[in-house]
């Protein structure tokens, strides 16, 4: 995975380069079944907020947010090797989660923006060695029938600097792929929406596909931590997994340039894409793009190149969140 957003072509070369700040003074919300934030990949970067799961356990007994964690931060798979995580648990057993959490802590990142505009969740727990934030993400791995509530939500948050990461979803229970555009928060006008591809750049039978897909990313045995102890790493698929690749490069545009607008920084990254790399793409309204993760110093947009010169400086108090909602299945 890392190495394949890091090359234009397809190659069996198994390098990536990074920034070694990437993603610092970033926060990255994870919306999730929990993380096992004693990995020693995390170095003391992940907190943990409100566990609002209906039957919340302690760590992650499913072993899923802990290795999204890890394709976002971790310090070996990592993208964004030293952008901060805080674990908000909204799945409980089996994955499983309702709208209403989604919403509840949706609200609560809003909330703690509003209250604390240049505070990290970190510094407020004492970790007063972490950098003036620049921007923020949050991570969720369940996808809802299309929710005009959740939507609205979406919209509000948009207007707080709160770019939406979405996952494209594993299709239906039979391994069916269907419209990206079925769910929330995929459907979302502002959402960036990711798909799943393998290692020879074919689309994935399985992720869903549509206009609401913005781009692709690799999903197919993607190593990352594992929930089951400190050291340890596992093996996982799906679009929850792809999905994370485009947070933690989102993280790393947002820790060299600044706070953006979600309009901005989703422009950067289709901008920044491989285009029509991916095979096997079987509806002609799923765009053609791969994400790449260079980090050059100029970022291409509609109005022209962006460079760290012409940047505006939003200073501590600005806040660019980005919510990356990993999808397994329809509940």
């Amino acid at each position: 995975g890392l190495s394949r957003i890091g090359h234009r072509e397809l190659t069996s070369t198994r390098h990536y380069n990074y920034p070694s700040n990437g993603g610092e003074g970033v926060r990255v919300y994870l919306l999730d079944t929990g993380i096992n934030q004693n990995h020693y990949d995390f170095e003391d970067r992940v907190s943990v907020g409100p566990m609002l799961a209906k039957e919340s356990r302690w760590g992650d007994i499913d072993n899923h947010g802990t290795p999204v964690a890890g394709i976002i931060a971790g310090a070996k798979y990592g993208i964004a090797k030293k952008a901060q995580i805080i674990s908000i648990q909204v799945l409980g057993d089996k994955n499983t989660g309702d709208t209403e959490t989604i919403i509840e802590a949706l609200n609560w990142v809003s909330e703690e923006q509003q209250k604390h505009p240049g505070m990290s969740w970190a510094q407020k727990r004492g970790r007063r060695s972490v950098k003036a934030n620049c921007g923020v993400c949050n991570s969720m791995s369940l996808a809802i029938p299309t929710s005009h509530l959740v939507d609205m939500t979406i919209e509000r948050l948009a207007q707080q600097n709160i770019t939406i990461v979405a996952a494209a979803g594993n299709g239906d229970p039979y391994g069916k792929s269907l419209d990206a555009c079925i769910g929330s928060p995929a459907s979302a006008r502002l959402s960036i929406t990711v798909g799943s591809s393998d290692s020879t750049d074919k689309a994935v039978s399985y992720s869903n596909y549509g206009r609401c897909v913005t781009l692709f990313a690799p999903g197919i045995d993607i190593i990352s931590t594992s929930a089951e102890n400190r050291t340890g790493y596992c093996i996982k698929s799906g679009t929850s997994m792809a999905a994370p690749f485009v947070t933690g490069v989102a993280a790393n545009i947002l820790g060299q340039y600044g706070p953006l607008p979600p309009q901005k920084l989703r422009e950067i990254i289709i901008q920044l894409a491989t285009p029509g790399v991916i095979k096997n793409i079987h509806d002609p309204d799923t765009p053609n793009r791969l994400l790449y993760a260079s980090m050059a110093q100029e970022v291409p947009t509609a109005e022209g190149a962006i460079t760290a010169a012409t940047l505006p400086f939003f200073g501590n108090a600005a806040i660019a969140v980005i919510v990356a909602v990993f999808s397994q299945s329809f509940i």
